[in-house]
């Protein structure tokens, strides 16, 4: 969604990790906390998530300085079985109490075999895919949610109730990268008509209305109207459904109750299933290769080259953006100079 005219300018990930880790410990993170976080935000950036990017480090300095979410959370666990648990993350930055969760749900996979693990009271969690991919990449069935502030109209409705109830799965592959889905249930990502709008460009048909209900397609009347739900009534009960896990089932607060500001969420929600319950490893790996033959080999449609599976895009841009260089907006660059600034922390430059 870059505007007419946007530059983007390349920097390397590992001088953009140190910036975030400089400005995160400027806040109060700990170095172990800082890195988690930076991770998870150079991660998204490497793999094309931009919205969920490095683009999000000032917005989470904003809300540290605001008192939206905390720079140094207690993570509890509150509530606790074999193969559950449910954790306070003490209103910290989202993705400490996510990995948190992530790592609680992968070892009571191995011991149990399924996990599943609730957090509430936590901030923005970023992208799903970091947690849903790294429990795939350790041979382990994923699927994480979120709700979020709500954006969303409920299908045929035309004031916000929903957040953009973000859901992503990963399956593990054998000698191959995980096939992972992370989306939106709203037709666009909310930071998307944020990054639009930055960048003067208009966003796609059927995504949004304005304030006044009606269809836009000016990122600018969609931030003061709202965001439609993907699919129709599809994606609007997919919605629903994120919404009673992660705040009814939680204890996770409401959309309608979600601060809005890009460094809050709702709760979150991730279970973990190890194929070996219901299969010998051989015979899983076996016959979801099978099925992928079936998918890549069938017949394209005309002008599409190859049949991709669900991340492989993001898989082939993080390989590219390795080596060459994470490409960023100049308005997002002046933001991160300015946080830099203002924090003490040298901005990279950008990569020859």
């Amino acid at each position: 969604m870059d505007g007419p005219g946007i530059t983007r300018l390349r920097f390397r990930n590992e001088d953009l990790r140190e910036f975030c880790t400089g400005c995160l410990a400027r806040v109060g993170l700990t170095p172990d906390d800082g890195a988690i976080v930076t991770d998870h935000l150079v991660t998204a950036s490497l793999r094309g998530v931009d919205s969920h990017g490095v683009v999000r480090l000032p917005y989470y300095v904003e809300g540290i300085e605001a008192g939206y979410v905390s720079p140094r959370p207690v993570v509890r666990v509150v509530r606790e079985a074999p193969t559950t648990a449910l954790l306070d993350c003490g209103a910290g930055l989202g993705i400490i109490g996510a990995k948190r969760a992530e790592e609680i749900a992968y070892k009571k996979s191995l011991e149990q075999g399924v996990a599943v693990v609730g957090a509430y009271n936590i901030g923005h969690v970023g992208m799903l895919a970091y947690y849903t991919r790294s429990l795939a990449s350790r041979g382990l069935i994923a699927v994480a949610m979120a709700n979020s502030p709500a954006e969303v109209v409920p299908w045929g409705g035309v004031s916000k109730v929903f957040g953009t109830n973000p859901i992503s799965y990963a399956i593990p592959r054998r000698n191959a990268a995980p096939i992972v889905a992370d989306m939106a249930t709203s037709a666009v990502a909310k930071f998307k008509v944020v990054l639009a709008a930055a960048a003067g460009s208009r966003l796609p048909e059927g995504v949004a209305i304005g304030r006044d209900g009606r269809p836009t397609t000016d990122p600018h009347e969609a931030l003061n109207g709202a965001l439609l739900p993907f699919g129709g009534y599809k994606g609007y009960a997919i919605s629903l459904m994120v919404e009673v896990l992660a705040a009814a089932l939680l204890g996770g607060t409401p959309s309608l109750e979600v601060k809005h500001h890009p460094s809050t969420q709702g709760g979150f929600l991730i279970i973990a299933l190890n194929p070996r319950l219901m299969a010998a490893e051989d015979e899983f790996f076996s016959r979801l290769e099978k099925i992928i033959g079936f998918v890549k080999s069938s017949e394209r449609a005309k002008g599409v080259d190859e049949i991709l599976l669900p991340g492989e895009p993001e898989e082939r841009t993080f390989l590219e953006r390795l080596t060459g260089g994470i490409p960023i907006p100049e308005p997002t660059v002046k933001s991160l100079m300015t946080l830099g600034e203002r924090m003490g922390v040298k901005f990279p430059q950008p990569a020859d």
